[in-house]
């Protein structure tokens, strides 16, 4: 390809990238001694990889998942690529790590690059102009779970109640908020609290919290896990909050959540979502963006098969289609070509 991995390669990406089986959700900080390390082992790196972190979220949710399997297959199509999959609070840490070059590639729910480069919400002072896609990898959906013996039906029903919406500064905890105003509740009371999938989830088993809400692809891991544990069920919103949901974002599309998604689950369910998408800097080098368009759409197959997190990359136009940020001219000159 021609591409100098010296100028592609963040410092702090190559300590990780070697371990990403055995630690997926490697630490970034370390004292003297560890930049001494990092520094040898960038002095150490062969000359022919490329070495990529991905950001990703929570490693209860779908974002981490789908970021270590693509991740994976990349790596299956050319091994000449390795990747650190980096663990964050979700959407709006990872396009402030990538714009500020702590990351080479970010997973972002459409809904928060929508506020992004039109600077709203957590980036109305900062508009994230170059915020670029390589491509869609699945549909995040709102996931709100209750244990089966609650007698909450409807998101409208949490008034009153104690739910995690998700993490801070979360695409998960943005849309559980919006949610939440849509449904005609206050989503700023003491009840909703900030936590990920797997406490949430854990304080929903426990009883010390009533509902979880996840923001991910469907099964939500760990919901799956929750529902596995203790019985519980979905619930969901009427058409008239959907509808003052989707006139708050555009990113956001009216979705129904599969019968059997989850143990227990006899009914589909009334939702929202947006697409997932990876992402890059605008000055990411063109052919490094190609061949990453590349793998990624050889990849679509193994990825998407046996009807997974990532089964919609089967579809024609589905990575390209609909997405609030430009493609990388990279990205665009593969997905003309091909």
């Amino acid at each position: 390809m021609g591409v100098d991995p010296r100028r592609i390669i963040k410092r702090g990406a190559a300590v990780f990238a070697a371990l990403l089986f055995l630690f997926p959700a490697a630490g970034c900080s370390a004292g003297n001694d560890g930049v001494a390390a990092q520094e040898r082992k960038d002095a150490e790196t062969p000359s022919d990889i490329t070495l990529l972190t991905i950001g990703t979220a929570d490693s209860g949710g779908s974002m981490f998942a789908a970021g270590a399997a693509v991740a994976a297959q990349m790596n299956i199509e050319d091994d000449t690529f390795r990747f650190n999959i980096n663990a964050s609070t979700g959407s709006v840490q990872n396009i402030y790590d990538l714009l500020e070059g702590r990351i080479d590639l970010a997973l972002v729910s459409a809904s928060v690059a929508n506020d992004a480069v039109n600077g709203r919400g957590a980036f109305e002072n900062r508009e994230a102009e170059d915020l670029r896609a390589v491509g869609a990898l699945y549909t995040s959906v709102s996931n709100w779970m209750v244990r089966a013996d609650s007698e909450i039906r409807y998101v409208h029903d949490l008034m009153g109640k104690r739910a995690a919406v998700g993490p801070e500064g979360s695409a998960t905890e943005l849309a559980g908020r919006t949610a939440l105003r849509a449904c005609g509740i206050d989503p700023s009371g003491d009840g909703f609290v900030n936590a990920g999938l797997g406490s949430g989830a854990d304080s929903v088993e426990d009883g010390s919290l009533d509902a979880v809400h996840g923001f991910a692809g469907v099964p939500v891991p760990g919901l799956l896990r929750l529902a596995g544990n203790v019985p519980c069920r979905l619930i969901g919103y009427s058409e008239e909050e959907i509808r003052a949901v989707l006139d708050e974002n555009d990113a956001y599309t009216s979705v129904m959540i599969p019968a059997g998604s989850y143990p227990g689950q006899d009914e589909e369910v009334r939702s929202f979502g947006s697409k997932c998408i990876l992402c890059v800097d605008r000055d990411m080098d063109e052919t490094l963006v190609f061949r990453l368009a590349e793998l990624l759409d050889e990849g679509r197959g193994p990825l998407s098969e046996n009807g997974g997190l990532l089964s919609e990359l089967a579809a024609d136009g589905f990575m390209t289609e609909g997405l609030p940020v430009p493609l990388h001219p990279g990205a665009e000159r593969y997905f003309r070509e091909h």
